[in-house]
């Protein structure tokens, strides 16, 4: 289990990002954070990264607390891993295969054991088809695989995504989606996003930020009930959710299943 408790970070500047934040995430499930761009999202992934030093709290994975020196942050990292939301900015090879392979030579695997990882973690990142490309040649979507694969590899039971669908089009999310679920069979996944047909569809638990500090956490139904929390966290219902207020009736698991309720019951009126 990943655990965070009462944690606070403030900038430079004095601004306080992190105030008093507690999460945990459950093995196997999808847990998002959800909030508008500056709830400090991208910072509380930082700080559980260790990229950024905590100013109090404590950032505990599977029982041991996250220290800052170098071999415990090594040792950390080989189990906590994050997808950051720009891929640019942790795509360094020219070449996708050694760019997904790069942490693992690093760790001195053996070229066997960083071929067979490699190609599972492409497979399941539904990018194996780009293995040989030159990383310019690819699309933004593209590199977002790439850069997921690159965390299956590392072989992390944690990891972090941030924003994972901005900038994608609708067919890279479904991609997406499907490569999240599949990773979810074996890691827990912790989610930043103001998408919130994508945090409906796939969330298992949800936290809700703002200014610095978290409001409301909940299944995604006691979150999307909440339509006064949806508005402070400046974000709007999913459209199933509007179709079944609207209409009076729970709540759909997701559009596809609205969609066939909403056949079902023209065909029944007909």
């Amino acid at each position: 289990m990943l655990e965070v408790k009462n944690l606070e970070y403030t900038y430079e500047s004095g601004k306080k990002v992190l105030d008093g934040i507690s999460l945990s995430t459950k093995n196997g499930a999808i847990t998002m954070v959800i909030g508008e761009n500056g709830a400090g999202k991208t910072t509380l992934f930082k700080n559980i990264l260790g990229l950024l030093k905590r100013d109090k709290g404590d950032i505990i994975v599977d029982g041991e607390e996250l220290r800052y020196d170098k071999k415990s942050l090594l040792n950390y990292r080989k189990n906590v891993t994050m997808v950051f939301q720009d891929p640019d900015n942790q795509i360094f090879y020219s070449n996708v295969f050694d760019d997904t392979a790069f942490t693992l030579r690093n760790l001195g695997y053996d070229e066997e054991t960083v071929k067979e990882r490699v190609d599972n973690a492409l497979r399941s990142a539904n990018a194996y088809e780009l293995k040989e490309m030159p990383v310019h040649f690819l699309s933004y979507g593209q590199k977002k695989r790439v850069a997921i694969a690159s965390a299956i590899a590392l072989g992390a039971q944690y990891i972090l995504m941030d924003e994972p669908t901005a900038g994608l089009d609708p067919v890279s999310i479904g991609i997406l989606k499907k490569t999240i679920s599949s990773i979810a069979k074996n890691s827990s996944l912790l989610i930043s996003t103001h998408d919130m047909e994508f945090c409906y569809e796939m969330a298992d638990y949800i936290y809700v930020v703002k200014d610095a500090k978290i409001i409301k956490e909940g299944s995604k139904y006691e979150i999307f009930k909440d339509e006064d929390v949806i508005k402070r966290a400046n974000q709007e219902l999913p459209l199933c959710v509007r179709v079944a207020n609207a209409l009076g009736v729970d709540f759909f698991d997701n559009n596809d299943q609205m969609i066939e309720e909403l056949k079902a019951y023209a065909k029944h009126s007909s």
